[in-house]
């Protein structure tokens, strides 16, 4: 098994913690006779919680000439709330409240962070910029 079949395993792992963890906020959106959590369930082993969601008190580093509101830091801590957990997500609010920075700010805590590898055959590339 290659490094990156184990990197995907440990992402479908971290979406199914996640996901089985919020059962409640999910299964209303699924048909009444969908089997999606007893599939789910059976696939998933060991613990249900998911990586806990923590404030960012601090924008990233790599993040220069300015200083993220404190909105933005809460949008760049549901950011990387959802990319440690392995979810896919959206920003969604008005125009020009920084969403671009935010997204921004993740790609350099990712670069921060090593231990977030998920982009590592890409970012040495480019993240350089930041």
């Amino acid at each position: 098994m290659t490094a990156n079949s184990f990197k995907r395993l440990a992402i479908d792992a971290s979406q199914r913690r996640f996901i089985l963890y919020h059962r409640q906020t999910f299964e209303p959106l699924l048909p009444s006779n969908s089997k999606f959590f007893d599939r789910l369930s059976a696939e998933a082993k060991g613990d249900h919680k998911p990586i806990p969601r923590r404030e960012l008190e601090d924008q990233p580093a790599l993040i220069k000439g300015g200083t993220m509101k404190d909105y933005q830091l809460l949008g760049l801590s549901f950011l990387v709330w959802m990319y440690e957990n392995g979810m896919n997500c959206i920003l969604g609010d008005e125009m020009g409240l920084g969403k671009t920075l935010q997204t921004l700010s993740l790609l350099a805590y990712v670069k921060e962070n090593q231990k977030c590898t998920r982009f590592s055959h890409w970012q040495n590339h480019s993240l350089t910029h930041l």
